[in-house]
């Protein structure tokens, strides 16, 4: 399962990231996407394609060799997927 801490840090990111809607709705509903995600895959897996995600929008060549790295492509992909499914499972909009 996933670390309490964790699950707190994505909630808040989720929250943060619609800040134009309710906070209360959001806790629910950002809640409700990372129990999905975690239905999916393990937490280590996650870690993984969620750090290779952050690294991938760091500027410069530090970023580029993340971006370029083809092998890192299919869990970037996997991510995005995951984050979408359970953006649609639990009626979150994109981010403000």
């Amino acid at each position: 399962d996933f670390p309490t801490a964790d699950r707190v840090i994505y909630v808040q990111d989720c929250i943060k990231a619609h800040s134009q809607r309710p906070p209360f709705e959001m806790i629910n509903k950002c809640s409700c996407a990372l129990d999905k995600i975690a239905g999916e895959v393990k937490f280590a897996e996650f870690t993984s394609m969620s750090t290779v995600v952050k690294a991938i929008s760091i500027g410069g060549e530090r970023g580029g060799q993340m971006r370029d790295n083809e092998s890192l492509k299919p869990q970037i992909a996997r991510y995005r997927e995951l984050q979408a499914k359970a953006r649609k499972a639990c009626f979150i909009g994109p981010p403000q």
